[in-house]
């Protein structure tokens, strides 16, 4: 199962907010254990700004 979450980040180098589109899914062993979690983070601060 893939989580999909939006959230904010201070971005130091530009002096401001950001917002990031976090992808996550966990792998489990088979006995069903988490093991590995695996995260792609997507800047969709300027997508969300011309969107309006």
């Amino acid at each position: 199962m893939t989580t999909l979450i939006e959230e904010d980040l201070w971005h130091a180098g530009r002096g401001e907010n950001r917002r990031l589109e976090t992808h996550k899914q966990a792998t489990c062993d088979k006995q069903g254990r988490p093991r590995m979690l695996i995260a792609m983070c997507v800047d969709i601060t300027d997508r969300q700004r011309a969107e309006g």
